[in-house]
């Protein structure tokens, strides 16, 4: 009887530990605001987060030494190309180095996104950033919707998927209809 309570406590607590894992890293977050951050670019502009309210934001925690950002961050720029101009945004928060050693490698990995310098690594600290790369998805009200922890390849067309569910659809592209020719007068 003893040995079937500790199997079905082991058993629950062993589900429970499934599900806390399976619905982690990359499964949905709780809605809850994005904490504000105020943050230089490679320009030496102060970028406030809520500039950018209206927008979707991926907010992406990264460092010029992590091999698994360097990695994500080529798929990553062909998508903020890709739907920059749907009003998507992406901020990549570089974690505790300075302008000289991030601004050669944001160059030579062709960033064209707003880079930001978290020097002292307090922004990140604030969104509870727990390993690199991480990123946060905001949704234009401000609301943290996904977290995506480590490296991803961001033209997956599943991960695009999840993006496209908040942007705007694209305009349609009906076919212009012409008015019939007027008949020639006699």
């Amino acid at each position: 009887m003893k040995r079937r309570a500790a199997c079905t406590i082991l058993a629950s607590f062993f589900l429970a530990a499934m599900l806390f894992w399976c619905a982690g890293p990359a499964g949905a977050a709780p809605l809850h605001a994005a904490p504000e951050f105020s943050l230089k670019d490679l320009n030496g502009k102060v970028r406030h987060l809520s500039d950018y309210r209206g927008k979707l934001v991926l907010v992406n925690f990264w460092a010029t030494w992590c091999p698994p950002c360097r990695k994500e961050i080529p798929s990553m720029e062909r998508l903020y190309r890709k739907f920059g101009n749907r009003g998507f945004v992406i901020l990549g928060v570089e974690e505790g180095e300075g302008w000289a050693v991030v601004a050669p490698v944001a160059e030579e990995l062709g960033i064209t996104y707003p880079v930001l310098l978290d020097r002292d690594g307090s922004v990140s600290h604030e969104w509870h950033m727990i390993g690199l790369p991480t990123s946060y998805l905001v949704d234009p009200r401000g609301r943290v919707v996904k977290e995506f922890v480590g490296g991803r390849n961001w033209l997956d067309p599943q991960l695009q998927a999840q993006l496209l569910r908040f942007l705007p659809p694209l305009p349609s592209r009906r076919p212009v209809a012409h008015a019939p020719a007027a008949a020639p007068s006699r």
